[in-house]
């Protein structure tokens, strides 16, 4: 097999020759430059920190540990811990969906984490942080779709999202995401440039806003911040 070389210090590798043809991630790249304190980020689509419940979280860890001691580090059945598939079940049942324990099947190797959470869950009002999770990204949402439509210029469109936690706009034609990210992050603002993100021919004049991490006053500053790059390229 045709393979290159690569050095790394000392060090020499032997890789495939199809390796050269591997990318970098442009959203990896981008998402390490966005990490800056000082850049308002709309790259990454990460929760808002400030709404965890870590203290019911906290106290779940804490009762689980009591209860079950040792045995809550331990694996579990392949289907899953029994209870809570039960607890799935029953959940599922309540909103008219037809369920059986014995149908629900857990896919994820994290098993203990899933159960923590989920008796965190069902102790602490789930519905009630739901509700309050959906009221506060809803406000951010409605936050940047009135700062686009702001402070957008003409020829500009978006997305209303039914769900997520982003906003995707459209630049007119004559514009790159690409062009307008470097402008913007140099003002302190950062996206991803959306060309990336198509099976086949990239389309350049889209861009991707997360709304969930900023509050809306860092939303509408941020916004305006890239509305202002938009408008001096289309000059």
């Amino acid at each position: 097999m045709a393979t290159i070389m690569a050095k790394c210090g000392k060090r020499s590798y032997r890789f495939a020759r199809r390796m050269r043809k591997m990318n970098v991630s442009a959203l990896r790249e981008i998402l390490k430059v966005s990490e800056r304190p000082d850049v308002i980020s709309f790259a990454g689509g990460m929760p808002a920190p400030e709404l965890f419940p870590v203290t019911e979280i906290a106290r779940a860890h804490a009762e689980d540990f009591a209860d079950e001691g040792p045995e809550s580090l331990q694996y579990s059945t392949t289907e899953g811990w029994r209870p809570l598939r039960e607890w799935i079940s029953n959940r599922m049942n309540r909103k008219g969906i037809d369920s059986h324990p014995d149908r629900v099947l857990m896919t994820s190797g994290s098993q203990q984490a899933i159960d923590l959470a989920a008796r965190m869950l069902a102790e602490f009002d789930y519905d009630g942080h739901v509700s309050r999770l959906r009221r506060e990204y809803g406000e951010r949402c409605e936050a940047m779709l009135a700062a686009i439509e702001s402070e957008f210029p003409a020829g500009c469109r978006s997305t209303r999202p039914e769900g997520g936690l982003f906003v995707w706009v459209e630049l007119p034609a004559s514009i790159s995401g690409e062009d307008v990210f470097e402008e913007a992050l140099a003002d302190g603002v950062a996206f991803v440039p959306g060309a990336s993100f198509f099976a086949s021919e990239p389309k350049h004049n889209f861009i991707r806003l997360s709304f969930s991490h900023r509050s809306p006053d860092m939303i509408r500053e941020g916004i305006s911040r890239i509305g202002k790059v938009l408008k001096k390229r289309l000059r």
